[in-house]
């Protein structure tokens, strides 16, 4: 059993216990989390991603990340629709196993072993169910 000091851990609590016991795999998740840490600071000092306001030295880069605005997001909203109506008009079994596959991330092992039937049967209903939603995406 490991001992983690809560002070330390998160400064802003008023922890009356100091220290508390931990198992070894929580331990190691704290380890862990304070490496990864470490790296980051080290990689934003050596790529030049700190922001000051009182110097011209890079940006960080999720600071620069795009983000979408309405018309895009309305444009995905609607996109998403089609598609949901479209799979609904396609036969069950070819929806289910495509939304398994593409949404849920599935394996086509893993659909098989669900639904008790053979790999090839799930890689073929994908592929009839995609051919099927082309059709209809592209009708409109």
């Amino acid at each position: 059993m490991k001992f983690i000091d809560l002070r330390k851990e998160y400064p802003h609590l008023d922890s009356t216990y100091s220290e508390y016991p931990v198992s070894y795999k929580i331990d190691a998740m704290f380890e862990e989390y304070r490496l990864a840490e470490q790296a980051l600071e080290k990689r934003k000092t050596r790529n030049g991603d700190v922001v000051s306001l009182d110097s011209e030295p890079g940006i960080e880069a999720h600071v620069a990340e795009y983000l979408p605005g309405p018309e895009e997001e309305t444009m995905k909203h609607i996109q998403n629709e089609e598609l949901y109506k479209a799979l609904r008009s396609i036969p069950r079994k070819h929806a289910e196993r495509i939304y398994a596959y593409y949404f849920m991330d599935m394996t086509l092992d893993e659909i098989a072993a669900a639904e008790g039937v053979y790999k090839s049967a799930v890689r073929k209903s994908i592929m009839l169910g995609k051919q099927e939603l082309k059709k209809i995406l592209l009708q409109d």
